[in-house]
């Protein structure tokens, strides 16, 4: 998935997952493209993007934005 300036690669099975990281690093690198390494998160397990929580079990709102409106 890609969002203006930000990538996310999520899969179930790590071996893939591996090889579309792989993937995606080699093909900015083949168009003169790079990454600040200190923006990137590896590996994760659970992700927080564009108010949603990205995770193995799917993508659902996170709770701290949808606070407000229930208080």
């Amino acid at each position: 998935m890609v969002y203006l300036d930000d990538v996310l690669i999520f899969l179930k099975i790590y071996e893939e997952h591996v090889k579309y990281v792989k993937r995606v690093l080699q093909a900015l690198k083949d168009h003169s493209l790079s990454v600040k390494i200190e923006k990137c998160e590896f590996y994760k397990t659970e992700v927080k993007f564009l108010r949603y929580i990205i995770s193995r079990e799917g993508i659902r709102m996170d709770p701290e934005k949808i606070k407000a409106v229930l208080d």
